[in-house]
């Protein structure tokens, strides 16, 4: 809702901090027809309201504003119910604890917390209301004003000509042409005796006299005698006031400490008050001491280090306590890097200065500077400084660097995670290094480019080779020779040199010439032509002392030791007389005397061995426990193998005894008690009985997943729970589970629903691809429109819901449906729109 501010004579200034008065228009009422169209869907779980308003708000729990015909109303979102038919003007959201309705003569507000009728009862009562940002809301009815609660009800009843807006527990109050205050039980506290009057600021109002401005205190007493053309709230303990067309400060007791002679001024901050004079500012403190004369463009203030001051172009640094100017102003721009530290340019060169004291400590000389790791300036909340311009008045806040923490995935997949405390420089294309605490360069510009890598840690090019360097005191760790370096499995740095690749730990700098597959917690390693095991920290835990070394899993890992490297005639290297075992992360190693190089990894304690053409299992200690007599084998999964032994398949246990004989073609391993089987060139499953829960009848099954296994039978699918009954006969081109009762099922590129007990919901009609998946328990489908060769590629299908069982709650109709907002998603149909809730 808009105020009209009252104005002393067009002399008096009240600054954002004070507001004289308020005065509220009338107008008209109009209003027009309201033919709800609404729906519950769902067994009552949703409510449906078909497009025809314009625009739709979500404005409370319990309320929609609609707007239809330019005019606003309001629907009961539990019902659909249109409570409120359409007739207002605007409609603001809920500020706070309130919503604002204006209507041409008419104006109401509803709290949240009360029910729907009170608003009914607040709404056609008054003619003009403030907004609900207090306790007690200004209302005018019958050209006389008062004030209402939160429910509605009235507290002091309209009999003032004109009222304000609280502050400090007083508001001002007009009767007839004279102004004075009241508190919040409407007992009158200053008598109607001004021409006008601001609100309270540390005790204080303005108050206006014949054309005069002075301030009043809470008791009535007039403290600072009407003298001023124009006066601004107490704020810090003075006054901003104008006379004979300048601007001066008084204190509390009327002491004019500042003589007004400006053209304008900021209130005090911290001590200081910005002021202008002929387009240039400076600043007095609280003693009335110009500190600095107005002279500047732009003055941005700091604490505990040096301002900056802009004088034309150039920027220099003030000491703002004094008013000495420290270093003049010679600078295109000034950057605050650090607490001690700002970068500056001139002429197109950067340097750097020190903040504290003015030093140059680096001559502008580079081309470039960058900060690795800064997510731009960044402000610390706690130093609150200002920016004056010519323009305007600017809060603005001390900048310091950003702390780092993980390191940030960055050009050529490394990490870049130099320190804050360093900065890349360019100069004549070449980089370098400055570190910005310590206030000197590192490393001279001669690279070609630089990587950060960590805090100490950086690669760096000269032509086309790259090396490493430690960043903090610029040493060379590894002279430029590789052809690119790039970041590889997470914590290494892959070096490509020729057609040779060696490996770097990025913590430990540690090269190796190959990294194998990471398992629990270590890294097989080669150094020459022997493995060993390194953690991600570069840490070789177990020497390299291996011929072959493969993952830990189960908490060993195989390893071959000693043998001689063999060439075959294609070209395969391979390893002959070496002695194979298994180690644990000590290193300990136990000889295993027929392992070879098709060793698997232990599961549940045993590992598959092969001897000569069988293979057999032994456990951690080496030996046998279930000798060699299979021609394949799977590793042991919840206490069962799948073996094959004389061409057929079978399960065993872990003591060598067939839970399921061996008669299939081939079985997969369990899934959810369950294991594929194949006989007869058809698919079934078995339990861990051998007990056949589903005959082999199938060209192809998938693993059961929530007690259901999808099944193909003659190029169409379907699917089969655990008791083997076909819940979803094999009619579909395709068929996946979308929920526990739900199954998405296609034919003939439509999509359609089923239930778990195979029971069509929705036929297949939707067009592949659906649009979004659950929200608030509806899924969102769509149908191509019937082209007419106008349409866009956005405007091609039409959208609806199905619930979460598979019924259509809103077959396709609509153009757009938006995602839901909580409770609400809009739904459009051509240029009206709707919305569908989900009732609580």
């Amino acid at each position: 809702m808009k105020r009209r501010v009252f104005i002393f004579l067009g002399v008096i200034l009240i600054s954002l901090q004070t507001c004289l008065h308020f005065m509220y228009a009338n107008g008209s009422s109009k209003s027009s027809k309201n033919a709800e169209e609404t729906m519950l869907l769902g067994g009552g779980k949703y409510l449906l309201i078909m497009p025809k308003y314009e625009e739709i708000e979500n404005i409370s729990e319990d309320l929609l504003a609609v707007k239809l015909n330019g005019k606003w109303g309001f629907i009961d979102k539990k019902s659909g119910k249109v409570i409120i038919k359409p007739q207002f003007d605007d409609v603001i959201r809920f500020l706070k604890v309130s919503a604002e309705i204006k209507q041409g003569g008419g104006l109401g507000a509803v709290d949240k917390s009360v029910m729907v009728e009170a608003m009914l009862k607040v709404m056609p009562k008054f003619n003009d209301m403030s907004n609900f940002l207090d306790d007690l809301v200004a209302i005018k009815q019958g050209g006389r004003w008062g004030f209402i609660d939160k429910s509605g009800k009235v507290v002091i009843k309209p009999q003032f000509d004109g009222v304000g807006s609280f502050s400090e527990g007083l508001v001002e109050i007009k009767q007839g042409n004279r102004w004075g205050f009241i508190d919040k039980s409407g007992k009158v506290v200053i008598k109607p005796q001004f021409d006008g009057v601001g609100s309270f600021s540390e005790g204080l109002a303005a108050i206006l006299q014949e054309g005069l401005c002075g301030f009043v205190d809470k008791s009535g007493k007039v403290v600072i005698k009407p003298q001023f053309d124009g006066v601004r709230n107490f704020n810090d303990g003075f006054a901003a006031v104008k006379q004979g067309g300048k601007w001066g400060f008084v204190n509390k007791s009327g002491k004019v400490i500042v003589k007004p002679q400006f053209d304008e001024v900021e209130d005090f901050c911290e001590d200081f008050a910005v002021v202008k004079e002929g387009g240039k500012v400076g600043y007095v403190d609280k003693s009335g001491r110009i500190v600095a004369k107005p002279q500047f463009d732009v003055i941005l203030r700091y604490r505990n280090v040096l301002s900056m001051v802009k004088q034309g172009k150039k920027w220099g640094l003030l000491d703002f306590k004094s008013g000495r100017i420290v270093v003049k102003p010679q600078f295109n721009s000034i950057i605050y890097i650090t607490k001690d530290l700002a970068l500056v340019t001139r002429e197109g060169k950067s340097g750097f200065v020190d903040i504290k004291n003015g030093k140059v400590i680096i001559e502008p000389q580079f081309d470039e500077c960058q900060i690795e790791g800064v997510r731009g300036i960044e402000a610390l909340a706690y130093s609150i400084s200002m920016l004056y311009s010519t323009e305007s008045f600017v809060q603005s806040g001390f900048l310091e660097p950003v702390n780092m923490t993980e390191p940030n995935e960055l050009r050529l997949d490394l990490v870049k995670d130099m320190s804050v405390n360093k900065m890349i420089v360019t100069k004549q294309g070449k980089l370098g290094i400055v570190d910005i605490v310590n206030k000197k360069i590192i490393i001279e510009p001669k690279f070609d480019d630089i990587i950060p890598i960590t805090k100490d840690f950086a690669a760096v090019k000269q032509g086309e080779k790259w090396g490493f360097i430690n960043s903090i005191n610029g040493k060379t760790l590894i002279e430029p020779q590789f052809d690119s370096v790039y970041k590889y499995k997470d914590v290494f740095i892959c070096l490509e040199q020729g057609n040779f690749d060696k490996y770097m730990n990025i913590k430990s700098k540690i090269i190796v010439d190959e990294v194998g597959e990471y398992g629990e917690g270590l890294f097989p390693v080669r150094q020459g032509d022997k493995w060993g095991y390194m953690d991600r920290d570069g840490n070789m835990v177990i020497a390299p002392q291996f011929s072959i070394a493969k993952k830990f899993n189960d908490g060993v890992a195989w390893v071959a030791r000693g043998g001689q490297w063999k060439v075959s005639e294609t070209g395969d290297k391979y390893l002959l007389d070496e002695k194979w075992g298994f180690i644990d992360k000590s290193g300990k190693m136990t000889e295993v005397q027929f392992a070879n190089q098709n060793v698997n990894v232990f599961s549940e304690g045993y590992a598959k061995v092969f001897v000569m053409t069988k293979c057999g299992f032994i456990d951690k200690s080496g030996k046998f426990v279930i000798s060699p007599q299979f021609d394949k084998a799977h590793d042991f999964k919840d206490g069962l193998a799948v073996v094959k032994i004389d061409g057929k398949w079978g399960i065993i246990d872990k003591k060598g005894n067939f839970v399921v004989e061996p008669q299939f073609d081939y079985v997969r391993d369990f899934s959810e008690g369950l294991a594929a089987v194949k006989q007869n060139g058809k698919w079934g499953f078995v339990d861990k009985s051998g007990k056949i829960v589903v005959k082999p009848q199938f060209d192809r099954v998938y693993d059961f997943s929530g007690g259901i296994a999808p099944v193909e039978q003659v190029g169409k699918k379907g699917c089969v729970d655990k008791s083997g009954k076909i819940i979803v006969k094999p009619l579909y081109d395709f068929v996946e589970k979308y929920s526990s009762n739900l199954f998405k099922v296609q034919l003939n590129n439509k999509i359609g629903f089923i239930d778990k007990y195979g029971k069509i919901l929705a036929e297949p009609q939707f067009d592949i691809g659906i649009v979004d998946d659950f929200s608030e328990g509806l899924v969102l489908v769509k149908i191509v429109k019937q082209d007419d060769g106008k349409r866009d590629e956005s405007d091609k299908f039409k959208y609806g819901f199905v619930d979460i069982i598979g019924n259509v709650i809103v077959k396709p109709q609509f153009d757009e449906v938006d995602d839901f907002e909580g409770d609400l998603a809009k739904i459009r149909q051509g240029e009206e729109w709707g919305c569908i809730i989900k009732r609580k």
